[in-house]
Order: C-alpha cells, then structure tokens, then sequence
C-alpha cells in the first residue's frame, strides 16, 4: 500500500507541473510601463501638509528615560569594561589554539 502511494504521487507530479501556465507569458506581461509607471507615481512630491492629532494634548509633557545616577553610570560602564576584557581575553585563546591546531597540521604533513 505504501509502494502503491507513493508511486501515485511521483505520477501525479509530472501532470502537475505540466498543469503550471509557462513562466514565459508572465514575464511578457510585465513590460516597462506596468513597472515604471508606479515607481515614477512613487517618487512624486508630497502635496499634502501634515495633520495635528486630536488625541494628542501636549507634546512637552511626555516623560524620558528615568535619570541615571554618575554612580551607576560608572559602575554599568565598569562591568561592560570587565566583559570586553573577557571577550578579548576569549578571541585570544581562540586565535592561539587556532594557531597550534595548524601548526599541528603542518607537523602532520611533513611527518607523512
């Protein structure tokens, strides 16, 4: 029974395809008016002015990002120090065995 399916469906996919209308008649269809008419309508200038929210009441009464204390800062500005030494300190052992791998590589085809 499984043969038989999928004997069915590999049959089916040729008369599938075939039922496709060729990419050719497509392609015909778009010829340079159909495509630069809406990029040019596209690039025309805005004539229309901008519109005030109603909803909106005061724009100065919008409130920032909190205030960070010079401590903080300091502080956050330590740590992001520390995890960039790391991060170096991490791509320096991964260039030095890196290194040793191909050096080991080289011993390897000398020696054969």
């Amino acid at each position: 029974m499984m043969r038989f399916t999928r004997f069915a469906a590999l049959a089916a996919l040729p008369l599938a395809l075939a039922a496709c209308d060729s990419a050719s008649e497509t392609v015909d269809e778009a010829d340079a008016a159909s495509v630069e008419e809406p990029a040019e309508a596209a690039l025309e200038p805005v004539t229309e002015a901008p519109v005030e929210d109603p909803e909106i009441e005061d724009l100065e009464a919008v409130e920032g990002p909190p205030a960070v204390s010079e401590a903080t800062a300091k502080a956050n500005a330590e740590e992001a120090a520390a995890i960039a030494a790391e991060a170096q300190e991490a791509a320096d052992a991964a260039a030095a065995a890196e290194e040793a791998g191909n050096a080991l590589d080289d011993l390897d085809g000398i020696i054969d």
